[in-house]
C-alpha cells in the first residue's frame, strides 16, 4: 500500500487509489479502518444509481481515465482525483457528479458538526441526512481535533448548492460525505476536470481558503 508521510501526517492509500485506508497526525488514528472506512473516492456518481434507468456505475468508469493524488498542506491534505473521457468516447460526453466521503473515528461515541450548521452526534444509529453547504464543514472529532472537508478544483460546475451527507450504525464512526447528491454537477470531455477535496485540521486562518 503507498504510505505518504509529511512531519506528523501519515497517509495510507489503497494499492487501486481509489480510497484512502488510514490517516494518522501525532500518532492519532482520525479515520476509522477497515472496508467501509477510510476516505473513499465516489466516481461517477455521489448520490444514489437510478436502477430503473439501467445507469450503470462500471460503463461510466470504463469510459474515463482516472487519476488520484494526494498533496499535503499545513495540516492536512488534498485529495486530487482528476478525470477526462477517453479520445474514442469524446465525442459522446459524460455528465457526473463526484463526492468524497469520509468515515471519522469516534472513540467517545460522539462527534459535533460546527459549521455550517451545529450538531452533536451521540446516539448509535443516524439515518443519511442530507444538508446544503456552500464548500465546506467542519467537524470535531474526539481525541483528534476539528477537521475541514473542503471541495476544490474547477470540475465543479452546478449551480445549485453542495450537500453533506451524514451517515452512522456504528458508534465506532461517523460517515460524512461531500458532493452534489442526485444531480449532475459536471459534463466530462477529453480536457482533465479536477474534482478533489481537502482534510485539514482547522484553524482561524483557514477559513476562507
Amino acid at each position: 500500500m503507498p504510505i505518504y508521510k509529511d512531519g506528523k501526517q501519515v497517509v495510507e492509500e489503497s494499492e487501486e487509489g481509489s480510497s484512502i485506508i488510514s490517516w494518522s497526525r501525532n500518532k492519532v488514528d482520525v479515520l476509522y479502518p477497515g472496508q467501509k472506512g477510510g476516505i473513499q473516492v465516489c466516481f461517477p456518481d455521489f448520490g444514489p444509481v437510478d436502477e430503473e434507468l439501467g445507469i450503470s456505475h462500471d460503463p461510466l468508469r470504463a469510459s474515463c481515465e482516472i487519476r488520484t493524488s494526494i498533496d499535503f498542506e499545513p495540516g492536512g491534505f488534498a485529495y486530487r482525483l482528476k478525470v477526462r473521457v477517453r479520445d474514442e468516447d469524446a465525442s459522446k460526453g459524460v455528465f457526473v457528479s463526484p463526492g468524497f466521503r469520509a468515515y471519522f473515528r469516534t472513540p467517545q461515541q460522539e462527534a459535533t458538526i460546527l459549521w455550517p450548521w451545529v450538531q452533536t452526534v451521540d446516539t448509535e444509529e443516524l439515518a443519511p441526512c442530507h444538508n446544503p453547504i456552500d464548500r465546506d464543514v467542519l467537524v470535531s472529532i474526539p481525541k483528534a481535533g476539528i477537521v475541514q472537508m473542503k471541495l476544490l478544483g474547477d470540475g465543479w460546475e452546478e449551480e445549485e448548492s453542495p450537500k453533506a451527507v451524514l451517515c452512522r450504525d456504528s458508534e465506532e464512526y461517523l460517515g460524512l460525505g461531500l458532493g452534489f447528491y442526485e444531480s449532475s454537477c459536471a459534463r466530462l470531455t477529453s480536457e482533465w476536470k479536477e474534482f478533489s477535496c481537502r482534510f485539514a485540521f482547522f484553524s482561524s486562518e483557514r477559513r476562507g481558503k
